[in-house]
């Protein structure tokens, strides 16, 4: 069997390859401090988890829409509304995936012509690029350095813009560099977006894992008047 040169071209997960390397060290009983995967030291809440085991009770274990369930779509909605002030409507502006990782690469299959360009600051999480070049896409990294707080200054921004970029690719709070956008920094994302008619995708799995003064605000929550914006959020 020949996969396709799209899939041939991805590289495999560098986390997951030390992940793996990581539980494999452990099994011979060796000591390992597994900084690979991004995962809270913490399990669900025990109510999280009850629920869970009172829908399969119930026999809530069949298909559901495609969308996700409508009673947590519209609870997702909700609760942007409370930490964004923005409206979304559950039946048509909210998808629920297995995963942010599922989410974004329906995000670049919907919204990505082959050969158009993704811009993200640099350095960024692993999987973005493969996500991105299996919908055809290209992601274009902008460098960062401490010196510029890991966020591109609005001349670095406009010097990768092209006629090929299509979508502007956030993370806040960033994976690796821990880095929390402040509403400046996300307004001139905004006015870039808008100027240049750009669709900004903003990855807010880490939103609620913040453990100093940074205050997370989502780039949903900018009073700018954007065409689309899509936005992964994990409670």
């Amino acid at each position: 069997m020949r996969p396709s040169n799209r899939m041939m071209a991805i590289e495999p997960s560098a986390s997951i390859k030390m992940a793996e390397t990581a539980a494999s060290l452990r099994n011979e009983g060796k000591t390992v401090l597994n900084l690979s995967i991004g995962e809270p030291n913490f399990a669900p809440a025990d109510h999280i988890c009850k629920a869970a085991k009172d829908s399969m009770d119930r026999g809530e274990t069949g298909y559901a829409s495609s969308q996700g369930i409508p009673a947590l779509r519209e609870a997702v909605a909700e609760r942007i509304w409370l930490d964004c002030q923005v409206r979304y409507d559950p039946s048509e502006e909210i998808i629920l995936t297995p995963g942010v990782k599922q989410g974004l690469w329906y995000v670049f299959t919907a919204l990505l012509n082959e050969g158009e360009e993704v811009l993200a600051p640099e350095p960024s999480w692993v999987s973005y690029s493969a996500a991105v070049s299996l919908a055809g896409g290209k992601l274009i990294q902008i460098p960062t350095i401490a010196g510029d707080n890991y966020f591109p200054p609005k001349e670095q921004w406009e010097k990768h813009i092209t006629t090929k970029t299509r979508l502007i690719l956030l993370n806040t709070p960033c994976n690796p560099t821990g880095r929390v956008y402040t509403k400046e920094e996300l307004t001139i994302v905004a006015e870039l977006a808008k100027e240049h008619d750009l669709i900004v995708v903003s990855d807010e799995v880490y939103a609620r894992i913040i453990f100093d003064s940074n205050v997370f605000i989502s780039i949903a929550a900018i009073d700018c008047k954007f065409r689309s914006i899509a936005t992964t959020l994990s409670e």
